[in-house]
């Protein structure tokens, strides 16, 4: 393997990566809102609901 293929598989690597890494950091952004949400809301039964289903 020269060096050109093995920088192509590295680079093809990191893409795939950084691809992973952006979707978990799109999920979080997306419960963060919500969660936002419900502080400003001051629901304070759904916090507990889900404080339990985080807890568990």
């Amino acid at each position: 393997m020269s060096d050109e293929e093995a920088s192509e598989i590295t680079n093809a690597g990191e893409q795939k990566l950084e691809g992973d890494i952006e979707k978990e950091i799109s999920k979080l952004k997306y419960f963060l809102e919500e969660t936002n949400e419900i502080i400003q809301a001051k629901d304070y039964g759904e916090m507990e609901a889900i404080n339990n289903r985080a807890g568990k």
